[in-house]
């Protein structure tokens, strides 16, 4: 079962409000605070082994820039061989701590990033009768923990060959063109053997709404870079600011495992007038899916139908489009 539910514990040695001044990391369960350590211990199967566990104290907030929706609670996270393990304790007398198990096989994407102080790390899986999540809030301080947590996973996958018509890039020639935050957030979890083949970009374009005698400016795309490897594909974006001009305070980063991947699309659409050319990527484990649409620029299209064309050969069942 992915979900564990309610679990009746004893009263744990180290009593805590979940409101720990800083997020860590424990080399064993025992050593986590609260009723996370008997939760962790008793999902653990024999010998399964423990590649990183943290502790996340409670973050007071109920949503992202992104959209993901969390309740405010103290979390422990744990990545094994073959699964996320993901405690929860609202520290609300009458809610009793939770435990999820999700395995990798179920995985549909994991995102990660931070705006200001605020940090949150979010697993899209799917059951058997829809796409769940396991979503958290923390302090952005403790990001370095949630990017290792990021890359012992993506070391679990195993890396695929590219075509002979695909050569490898460099990284070097990535990052100079990529926003800094980005940059350093997608260093921090490429892994040593991962080699980029393409990169489609997005510019900030501006559209408008006319409300009475005004136009107000809609931010139709934010500026973000989608990367093919032989570990999945990496996307990075900033969130859209509200005017133009203004920085972006909050960046993204979803990792999309290859098997997940089940149709890309490329096509255009028209939205305040302005012409946007996108890349959908319908994301499944059989049967349930969903899309994400990431826009990128028009000189960037060559190389959006070669990533395209890529992902359809990299399994049965796949299926290209161009619209």
């Amino acid at each position: 079962m992915l979900y564990l539910g309610e679990i009746s514990v004893r009263q744990p040695e180290w009593l805590s409000s979940g409101r720990e001044p800083y997020l860590f990391n424990v080399d064993k369960p025992q050593n986590l605070p609260g009723f996370h350590a008997e939760l962790i211990e008793t999902a653990l199967c024999h010998e399964e082994k423990l590649y990183y566990l943290l502790y996340s104290p409670i973050w007071h907030g109920a949503e992202t820039p992104f959209g993901v929706h969390v309740f405010p609670a103290s979390h422990a996270v744990a990545v094994t061989e073959q699964r996320f393990i993901i405690s929860e304790d609202r520290h609300i007398r009458g809610i009793e701590p939770t435990i999820q198990s999700i395995s990798f096989d179920r995985i549909l994407t994991i995102e990660f990033g931070n705006a200001l102080i605020m940090g949150w790390f979010v697993i899209r899986f799917a059951e058997e009768d829809g796409i769940s999540y396991a979503s958290l809030l923390y302090t952005a301080t403790g990001q370095e923990h949630f990017e290792t947590l990021v890359r012992q996973y993506r070391r679990m996958i195993k890396p695929r060959g590219n075509p002979e018509e695909l050569k490898a890039m460099r990284w070097v020639d990535v990052w100079p063109h990529t926003p800094r935050t980005q940059r350093d957030m997608l260093k921090n979890i490429v892994l040593e053997r991962e080699r980029p083949f393409l990169a489609v970009r997005s510019s900030e374009i501006w559209g408008g709404i006319k409300r009475k005698w005004k136009k107000r400016p809609v931010c139709l795309a934010a500026e973000g870079i989608l990367i093919l490897t032989n570990f999945g594909i990496l996307y990075a974006v900033d969130e859209q600011p509200i005017r133009p001009e203004i920085f972006s305070f909050g960046f993204n980063v979803t990792c999309i495992p290859f098997e997940a991947v089940k149709k890309a699309v490329l096509f255009k659409k028209t939205i305040h007038g302005n012409r946007l050319h996108l890349l959908r990527l319908e994301i499944g484990r059989d049967p349930i899916s969903f899309d994400l649409e990431v826009p990128f620029n028009k000189d960037s299209y060559e190389t959006a139908v070669n990533l395209v064309s890529y992902v359809t050969q990299e399994g049965p069942g796949r299926r290209c489009h161009c619209i």
